[in-house]
């Protein structure tokens, strides 16, 4: 295993970074002079890196849904009625002062 092919494996410290260096290795794949010599390689690191894209995508996607779950939960808290803001309850004006 060469060097390049261990620095491969190593993921990328964000998801815009992980996808920009997929775009570069798609234009590179998509060009008249294909590297054969550098092609699985290059494959293989597009693996890891849709790999960790995907893992950030449902990571975030578990993140929000927990977040409005959150929020509705809040929502509907006692002392909340349907359809009021933040700090706001059912409690008489200047019964919190």
């Amino acid at each position: 295993m060469t060097e390049h092919d261990t620095a491969d494996q190593t993921e990328p410290a964000s998801y815009t970074r992980a996808l920009a260096e997929l775009e570069t290795i798609l234009d590179g794949l998509e060009g008249r002079a294909v590297d054969v010599d550098r092609l699985a390689a290059d494959v293989r690191r597009a693996a890891v890196l849709i790999t960790h894209c995907r893992e950030r995508l449902v990571a975030v996607q578990s993140d929000v849904e927990d977040i409005v779950t959150d929020l509705e939960t809040s929502e509907n808290a006692p002392g909340k009625t349907p359809g009021s803001t933040a700090g706001e309850t059912d409690s008489p004006a200047g019964a919190n002062e």
